[in-house]
């Protein structure tokens, strides 16, 4: 009995020897070349995710200022008006209301983003060939929600990024050692007062539908001293981009008006010079009618 006890201690002994043995050389091998390549890869995936957070960032900027100058559009609707580089779309036409809705809004700036995104992701992919490294990425979906205070962007957008090594096995045989990295989704949080932007252009509207004869330039103005927002008003009058050019007057810049009406036709722009430093606008069109009903004493309703 004695010598079966000896016999079985020395095999449970064997075996945590050989156990013992097996785990210090993983783990020697894990602490030392893998390692390696696991540090090596997972500072690359720190330094393309941060290039991808930046590209969304900065996408989300160029979206905003773009959708901004179309009135929260980045298809405009039917009824829009050319101005420079923009289509400007009527939130009120005679006596229609066409103003977009905040879901809208975010829509039409998840479109923007994605278009915008998507060139910028462009650059990383072939800036990152030149190291060795092969990303891909797909856009699959981008949400917006916009808020008073805050604009939240979220991004799905999977991306592998993978270096290739090229194990020659012999002259018929080569075989592929990819290590890959994945990330699927973004999120950005932007603290800019975006929705009380989209609240005042649609107050603005609907404060010209209930005074579709003429344009209530006062309202509007006690509305933003209220509101605490600038304004920029353009009459098609002034518009130096459109007309037709009248031989007989003395002043040669002077370009009149191809339609009688165009002087009802007003761009609005509300102005805010907070959101990135910089001036910012958000602008959309009124068109009134006269003829609707009696005008008033005063063209601005007082």
């Amino acid at each position: 009995m004695k010598k079966r006890g000896q016999v079985t201690i020395f095999i449970i002994l064997g075996l945590m020897i050989v156990i013992s043995a097996t785990l210090s050389l993983y783990y020697f091998n894990k602490s030392t070349l893998p390692e390696e390549s696991v540090d090596d890869l997972s500072a690359e995936k720190v330094s393309l995710k941060l290039q991808l957070e930046n590209c969304l960032d900065d996408s989300v900027e160029d979206a905003l200022v773009y959708v901004g100058m179309q009135g929260g559009y980045y298809y405009t609707p039917v009824k829009s008006k050319e101005f420079l580089q923009a289509r400007i779309p009527y939130y009120f036409y005679k006596n229609d209301l066409f103003v977009p809705q905040t879901e809208e809004v975010e829509e039409q700036l998840a479109f923007a983003i994605k278009k915008i995104v998507g060139n910028c992701i462009e650059l990383i992919e072939e800036n990152a060939k030149k190291t060795g490294l092969t990303v891909g990425a797909e856009i699959k979906e981008i949400k917006t929600k916009i808020s008073n205070e805050t604009i939240l962007i979220e991004a799905k957008i999977p991306t592998k990024s993978y270096y290739n090594e090229i194990d020659i096995v012999d002259e018929n045989s080569v075989s592929d050692i990819t290590t890959i990295n994945e990330m699927n989704s973004f999120k950005i949080k932007k603290n800019l007062h975006y929705g009380k932007i989209v609240g005042w252009a649609n107050e603005i509207a609907q404060i010209q539908a209930e005074n579709p004869a003429w344009f209530p330039l006062t309202k509007i103005a006690d509305l933003a001293y209220d509101e605490g927002f600038k304004y920029e008003i353009i009459n098609e009058e002034t518009v130096v981009t459109e007309g037709t050019f009248d031989e007989d007057t003395e002043e040669d810049n002077l370009l009149l008006p191809e339609d009688p009406q165009d002087e009802n036709k007003i761009i609005i722009s509300i102005l805010d010079n907070e959101m990135f430093n910089k001036p910012y606008y958000f602008s959309f069109a009124i068109f009134y009618d006269q003829d609707t009903i009696l005008k008033p004493e005063s063209l601005f309703g007082e």
